[in-house]
């Protein structure tokens, strides 16, 4: 189960990052070096396939996809320091009073572990 949760976790964020992207791309430019290699030989078709002068269906499919992405993307706010509203503070601060320095009220530690913290030996004995 936890395998399952890791798995699913990994392509979720994966996804978020456009992740699936890289890989169709990475998948894409593997299947053009291997159909071209036979014919031009694999320096030139590796130079030939991660130049994007003659992309494949993949790999247009892929650029059309992140062009639609980065129009939907909201542009950056020139002037952020606008969107935050002013933040005033009245004089008068509460401070709550601070903890006792005893420890907890008595009446909140269980008469159970009370006894038993008496009976713990003050220092500890060494080992050895």
């Amino acid at each position: 189960m936890h395998t399952l949760r890791r798995i699913l976790f990994a392509l979720a964020a994966l996804c978020l990052v456009d992740g699936h992207l890289f890989v169709g791309q990475s998948v894409a430019w593997l299947t053009m070096i291997g159909d071209r290699a036979p014919q031009m030989g694999f320096t030139a078709a590796v130079a030939d396939s991660l130049s994007g002068e003659s992309p494949c269906d993949v790999c247009r499919a892929i650029r059309d996809e992140r062009q639609e992405k980065r129009q939907e993307a909201p542009l950056p706010d020139s002037r952020p320091e606008l969107k935050f509203a002013p933040v005033v503070f009245s004089e008068r601060v509460a401070v709550p009073d601070a903890p006792p320095a005893s420890g907890p009220p008595a009446a909140a530690v269980p008469a159970i572990w009370r006894s038993w913290a008496a009976e713990v030996p003050t220092p500890p004995p060494r080992l050895g």
